[in-house]
């Protein structure tokens, strides 16, 4: 069962005119329909949850910036769980209007989905092809495409909009020059950085190693002041643990050289000033 939704959209069409050889180019209409599949709550269960600030303001709710609480854990009690769920090999997490334009408030609604995908923009379904698509067949691959990421369970006759979303893991970064210039951060994060080696992602699982290697890399820059929210770090709570795959050293690389370098500089630094004078020296002779 699902909801069918018709979309008109424009391609590119070739044709050659009369007394003409060579093929000529315009835009033409064209119309196909999408489903989007609807399940029931019980056939797509919960398999995480964790507490999320960037939810929390879209349900207009107050909150605070990292590093501007003193104890994550009690705070984290009072943001919006995101939840994510488990449907034909793949999760999602409920869209708000966060997701679709900045500031936005409120859950995502079904006539928000249907509105927007009943009138089909070339350029943003550039992602299904790697390219903008141009001819029909191309349109309506990438149309296609787009309407599976979408999922719609019915809670209690209520519609929700679903989206496919990337299993939730711990991931540490550091900022700035050490000795509390900038740094040391721990987050829930759903997409591997290039940036960032694998060595600093953990998946659901490893809370607890997480933790004590942001500790560890904290206080090897002497960012003691990080020690605490570190500590603190929300949870990710796994309802399913066989949804659990993510394994960082071997799905994620080693990160950019440079900046491993550079991360490495303030490591060893004995002051901020000094991770500085350092810093430069180091990107002067990469220049």
């Amino acid at each position: 069962m699902g909801k069918k939704i018709n979309v008109a959209y424009t391609y590119t069409e070739s044709y050659i005119p009369p007394r003409c050889r060579k093929p000529r180019y315009r835009d033409a209409q064209g119309e196909t329909t999408i489903e989007i599949p609807i399940v029931k709550p019980e056939d797509a269960p919960i398999a995480f949850r964790h507490p999320d600030s960037r939810l929390s303001a879209s349900m207009d709710e107050e909150y605070y910036g990292w590093g501007e609480y003193p104890n994550r854990i009690e705070y984290s009690k009072t943001l919006t769980q995101k939840e994510y769920r488990f449907w034909n090999g793949n999760l999602y997490t409920r869209q708000h209007m966060g997701d679709v334009v900045c500031y936005g408030k409120g859950w995502r609604t079904v006539e928000d989905l249907e509105n927007c995908l009943s009138t089909h923009n070339r350029h943003s379904y550039s992602f299904a092809l790697g390219k903008c698509p141009d001819t029909k067949e191309e349109v309506e691959y990438a149309i296609q495409a787009g309407a599976e990421e979408y999922l719609l369970v019915d809670n209690s006759g209520v519609l929700e909009v679903w989206s496919k979303d990337a299993e939730p893991m711990y991931n540490f970064t550091t900022f700035g020059l050490g000795h509390n210039h900038g740094g040391t951060g721990m987050f829930i994060d759903n997409h591997y950085n290039p940036n960032i080696p694998a060595t600093h992602y953990f998946n659901a699982l490893h809370r607890d190693e997480a933790i004590n290697a942001a500790v560890a890399a904290a206080l090897l820059r002497g960012d003691d002041k990080s020690v605490e929210s570190i500590r603190s770090t929300e949870v990710i709570e796994v309802l399913m643990p066989e949804c659990v795959k993510r394994n960082p050293m071997i799905d994620h690389g080693d990160g950019d050289p440079f900046l491993n370098k550079l991360n490495a500089i303030t490591e060893i630094a004995g002051s901020s000033f000094e991770a500085g004078l350092l810093v430069i020296a180091e990107t002067t002779k990469n220049l």
